[in-house]
């Protein structure tokens, strides 16, 4: 079976979007959601999507940027395709890359986030949603959410970039 993995950000807004349209976007995220809705609006799809297609740079978006190097470098040491996904703002979103992934032949697929603490409402609850939805769609292709990590191998990484900076 062909292994996969996205690798999901949380995504940014580029600098040179217009503002009054990211605000526009999260107030009607919050409204759907202060309203249990699980669907968006057309108007919140509308302008979803226009950020998510809004070309990027590394000076624009260097978040995006940030994770497109560390989904090449992963892909490199783990010597199998790895896509980089966002939950907000830029694109591809995390189901656009499972079902390209899963298009391509890739059965088993790892969906791994940057966002490693709990009580964050992305990767606790949107993207084991998410992925629930897509386990529906593709009951044949194994979903492996790699979330929540383990505290103590956190900390020991914390630990050691933190006494290389400053033993």
């Amino acid at each position: 079976m062909k292994n996969a993995v996205v690798l999901i950000g949380h995504g940014s807004s580029p600098s040179d979007f217009p503002k009054d349209k990211t605000a526009r976007l999260k107030r009607l995220e919050s409204e759907r959601a202060a309203n249990g809705r699980l669907d968006m609006s057309t108007e919140e799809k509308a302008l979803d999507s226009e950020i998510r297609n809004w070309p990027r740079t590394p000076k624009t978006d260097p978040y995006q940027a940030g994770l497109s190097a560390l989904a090449k470098k992963l892909q490199e040491n783990l010597g199998r395709r790895v896509v980089a996904a966002y939950n907000e703002f830029c694109g591809p979103d995390v189901e656009t890359a499972v079902t390209g992934l899963i298009r391509e032949g890739y059965g088993r697929i790892v969906l791994a986030t940057t966002m490693y603490t709990r009580g964050g409402i992305h990767s606790e609850d949107e993207i084991p949603r998410l992925i629930q939805k897509l386990r529906g769609q593709y009951p044949k292709a194994e979903l492996v959410y790699v979330w929540p990590m383990d505290e103590t191998f956190i900390v020991d990484f914390l630990v050691k970039v933190i006494n290389s900076a400053a033993p």
